[in-house]
């Protein structure tokens, strides 16, 4: 064999090598950048999951309270109304007498019992003869025949002769002999129930760009709130088969969707399914595919660089690489900063205008340290 023949034959040993190693390198990194991505991504959507999370709870604290506070005041006007009509026996069967006294008292229904727990007056005649024994919504007020004591009153239960919702509250008469329950429609409280929805809840909170949430109703496995692309596209068929949660807990994975790549953080609560998503780089996430094409590109270039053998070419493709490691890490952290800096900017404005409120105050400083712990690891990496 020819000196020729043997120099060249060394180069392509050499540009294969090369080639190789290069190929490796990229499939490393790509991996560690990826896992990066990800973990990265994990975190930003917990922090707004748990923003969910606060807001909810905050919510239903309100619901709550505001639902109590409606029952002492139906069984307040029971009260009321019992003792009127104990004092005026002959209103039990005098209808417009007891017209008047609901409508001063602002109550829609109102239904006389006896001793028994059946109904026999009251402002809707439809109803005489109904006794406690004659379905659910009856069966909840049982209870009070037994015990003299006791007053009771329903959550909002829907009507289905009325077709409306509505609130039950039921006393004893003074004397005892005959009970008083009073029925009404709580408008307002039915409208500030669907203002603290979850849909609602959801819907109130501020969101960055690439970012997205979604909530689905287990009951019905469907979609009812949401944002981007993953709304309309079938989200329960993309993840359903891959996590099975039960209340509280939370999952994460990676799922693909007309060319992009999301990754979900999924949690459940009281019922909804919540998954905050993030759509991935595309710079990222499609290195995965043109690995042959970069092969074959570095291949003709190594090529080129063994057989020119120029200083000038090497030295300008390292600074390209260069600029282009510099872009994509100004890139990269210029958005994992973003992330955690504006979780302290909108906690620290939440936090000043309520400090008087000892335990919002707290759960904002909370999401403010965890946010300053996230910041703190990134620029930690980065040094």
């Amino acid at each position: 064999m020819t000196d020729y023949h043997t120099k060249h034959l060394k180069m392509w040993h050499v540009v294969l090598i090369v080639c190789l190693f290069l190929i490796s390198a990229i499939i490393i990194e790509d991996g560690l950048t990826t896992l990066t991505i990800e973990r990265n991504a994990h975190k930003s959507t917990g922090i707004l999951l748990n923003q969910v999370e606060t807001a909810w709870n905050e919510s239903a604290k309100n619901v709550a309270l505001h639902t109590e506070e409606l029952k002492e005041s139906y069984l307040s006007r029971a009260k009321a109304i019992a003792y009127i009509v104990s004092q005026n026996p002959a209103m039990i069967d005098d209808r417009a007498a007891l017209n008047e006294i609901a409508a001063m008292q602002g109550v829609d229904e109102i239904h006389i019992f006896d001793t028994a727990g059946c109904i026999i007056a009251g402002t809707e005649p439809k109803y005489y003869g109904f006794s406690m024994d004659s379905g659910e919504q009856m069966a909840f007020f049982k209870p009070i025949l037994s015990d003299a004591a006791l007053e009771l009153c329903q959550d909002i239960t829907p009507n289905t002769a009325e077709n409306k919702s509505m609130m039950y509250g039921m006393v004893w008469s003074p004397d005892g002999t005959f009970l008083v329950q009073v029925g009404v429609t709580p408008t307002r409280f039915l409208e500030a129930v669907k203002e603290n929805s979850i849909v609602q809840v959801v819907g109130r909170l501020p969101l960055m760009d690439g970012f997205h949430l979604y909530v689905m109703d287990l009951a019905t496995r469907e979609i009812i709130a949401g944002t981007g692309e993953l709304m309309n596209s079938g989200l329960a068929s993309l993840y359903e088969d891959k996590v099975a949660l039960k209340d509280g807990e939370s999952a994460g994975f990676t799922i693909a969707h007309k060319g992009d790549t999301y990754y979900c953080h999924c949690r459940v609560l009281d019922g909804y399914l919540i998954t905050a998503a993030y759509t991935l780089s595309s710079s990222v996430v499609n290195r995965h595919v043109p690995l042959v094409v970069t092969a074959l590109f570095m291949t003709v270039s190594g090529i080129i660089i063994l057989l020119m053998f120029s200083r000038l070419y090497k030295a300008n493709e390292a600074a390209e690489a260069a600029a282009k490691a510099k872009t994509d890490f100004l890139f990269n952290m210029s958005h994992d900063i973003r992330t955690p800096m504006n979780a302290i900017i909108g906690f620290t404005r939440l936090a000043k205008e309520h400090q008087d409120d000892r335990e919002k105050l707290n759960s904002y400083l909370d999401i403010i340290e965890i946010s300053n712990e996230f910041l703190l690891s990134i620029i930690n990496n980065t040094l």
